[in-house]
């Protein structure tokens, strides 16, 4: 099993949930900012859920922080008014969830910044990418502004 769920920011960030079944079965929930409020169903095909837990590999999630919020789960720089990330991944007997406040910001250079750690970021919207959410959430011209 797989989750993302995506909070509020300050403006109209899209909140919505995606859980991603074993067998396939996809299942999103829209709440604001976005294309569909009701409940949508989907379903992936076992390579794409291959590729998810490849994702969820190649972040080596597992391994990282059960948060990353504030200075104290090592963010380098704290944004205000970013959304976060709850990712959860249950596979073969372990199960772990993982809070991502995108305001967890790291330097690239002198003037550009990026969300910390990046491998969460990327795995978020990987999973983003697979699933397809896009077509519910919409185009920022498409949301429900509620």
């Amino acid at each position: 099993m797989i989750s993302l769920r995506r909070t509020a920011c300050y403006g109209p960030c899209p909140i919505y949930e995606v859980t991603i079944y074993g067998d396939g079965r996809v299942e999103f929930q829209g709440e604001k900012f976005v294309k569909t409020l009701e409940k949508e169903n989907s379903t992936l095909t076992p390579e794409q859920i291959k590729v998810l837990i490849e994702a969820f590999n190649e972040a080596d999630f597992f391994s990282l922080k059960d948060r990353y919020k504030g200075s104290d789960d090592e963010c380098p720089t704290i944004w205000t008014d970013n959304p976060s990330a709850y990712i959860t991944f249950e596979a073969g007997g372990r199960r772990k969830s993982i809070v991502h406040y995108y305001g967890c910001q790291e330097a690239t250079g002198t003037t550009e910044w990026k969300v910390y750690p990046q491998a969460l970021y990327v795995l978020g919207k990987r999973i983003d990418e697979i699933v397809g959410t896009e077509r519910w959430i919409g185009t920022d011209k498409e949301r429900i502004k509620n």
